[in-house]
């Protein structure tokens, strides 16, 4: 879906998501908030990608020693689902751990959920 150029995408933080990136060090956070800033504008980061097997796309911030992810998806509408925002903890490479997988696939499906629930996608303008 293309957005207009005069309207941002809505967002909906799901789970903890918010209070997750809150809780990550401020120049991580800073890189990973301008990105999803970008999607509620309908532009990429530069360090956005897909994320493989999931209607998904994580920023990835290497800062230090350590990886932080924002995960969200854009296949609702024009609404910004944020699913997940974490600190890498897994010692395999690049790999997603299997619990955060597990968690940004169930938070996708209530998002979906909600996303229908809710009635946003028949809200397409205001």
């Amino acid at each position: 879906m293309v957005v207009s150029q005069n309207r941002k995408r809505r967002i909906e933080w799901m789970g903890s998501s918010k209070r997750d990136l809150a809780a990550i060090a401020p120049e991580p956070k800073q890189i990973l908030t301008y990105g999803i800033y970008l999607a509620e504008l309908g532009k990429r980061h530069p360090d956005a990608k897909p994320l493989n097997g999931i209607d998904a796309e994580e920023i990835v911030c290497d800062y230090h020693t350590d990886t932080y992810r924002a995960v969200y998806t854009l296949s609702l509408d024009d609404w910004v689902y944020v699913l997940h925002c974490f600190k890498k903890k897994s010692k395999r490479g690049r790999e997603t751990p299997k619990p955060d997988i597990n968690r940004i696939t169930q938070r996708l499906k209530d998002a979906r959920i909600l996303h229908k629930k809710e009635g946003r996608d028949k809200a397409r303008t205001e």
